[in-house]
């Protein structure tokens, strides 16, 4: 997983590099290096995983969770329907179809046909009663891959082509089914399975500031114990992760321009600190208050 999020933060340090290299006018500010973009996912994805056919011995646990899902989430949430499997398992078909969907997508974008490269994912799939977006789940496949691919290439395209309000739902909608899944992961922790998603806290972050955004501050804020609690798991530290959810809420509040309670929640903290001195080493309390007052003076100044 760590060389996975390693290799996520090349790919920003090269696409930052590649855009410096040179601009087309004809594009606009706010999609420059979408395509490198989708070049170095889709090099990052093929390297992790490949496309060669899969044999008897091939795993479908995988799969069989992410249907799972998918058709539970289909179910309260028949809107957004997908269009994907809900079998047992996902067939090799299926792969193929993903595969050649998103070799399509990466067509346009290296055209930089960006506007019928969304409309190509938003489109539903001809004769088939799904949808393409399906397939991106599919090629995608690894958590990290999707977030990044929702929140560097078809947030910006979505906010450019179809409008702020529009970006701002659509992708609410699919954080919430990639936390479904990433919920389910943390879930077989507890059944001994030591994997948890390491973006899980940045996808959070950006759900729920999208929510805040949209006017639902309640149910980004409901958030805040879904943070904590993986946080810990990933950390093992109970006050990082209560410093962690206290970042959160205070910047939930700091979008709103609502620096009181952004303070507040610091505070809070501040004396939840206090009560429970005794029971951390020093050190790490001076340390944890002085930062608690570094950001109480960010946000006055």
């Amino acid at each position: 997983m760590k060389k996975i999020i390693f290799e996520l933060a090349v790919l920003a340090v090269l696409s930052v590099s590649t855009i410096a290299c040179g601009q087309k006018k004809n594009v606009p500010e706010s999609l420059v290096g979408i395509k490198e973009k989708v070049v170095q996912i889709d090099s990052a994805v093929n390297v992790i995983y490949g496309w060669e056919p899969r044999d008897s011995t091939h795993d479908a646990s995988v799969d069989t969770l992410v249907a799972n899902v998918l058709r539970e989430y289909e179910t309260e949430r028949p809107e957004n329907n997908l269009g994907m499997e809900s079998a047992a398992s996902i067939e090799q078909s299926a792969y193929d179809s993903a595969r050649e969907t998103w070799a399509e997508f990466k067509r346009l974008c290296n055209q930089e046909k960006y506007e019928a490269a969304l409309d190509y994912y938003l489109a539903d799939k001809p004769n088939d009663g799904g949808s393409n977006a399906g397939d991106f789940l599919l090629f995608l496949k690894h958590s990290s891959y999707r977030f990044y691919f929702y929140s560097e290439v078809l947030l910006p395209l979505m906010r450019e082509y179809k409008g702020a309000e529009f970006a701002r739902k659509k992708y609410i909608d699919l954080l919430q089914l990639e936390k479904a899944l990433e919920d389910t992961s943390v879930a077989l922790q507890v059944d001994g399975n030591e994997y948890i998603p390491e973006v899980y806290p940045y996808l959070i972050r950006d759900l729920g500031l999208a929510l805040t955004d949209d006017g639902r501050l309640n149910e980004a804020l409901n958030l805040t114990d879904d943070l904590m609690n993986v946080v810990y798991q990933i950390s093992g530290e109970t006050l990082y992760a209560n410093f962690v959810g206290t970042q959160y809420v205070a910047k939930l509040y700091l979008f709103l321009d609502d620096k009181e309670n952004a303070i507040g929640t610091w505070e809070d903290f501040k004396r939840f600190l206090n009560d429970k001195a005794d029971d951390y080493p020093a050190d790490i309390v001076k340390e944890l208050m002085d930062q608690i007052q570094e950001q109480i003076k960010l946000i006055n100044e």
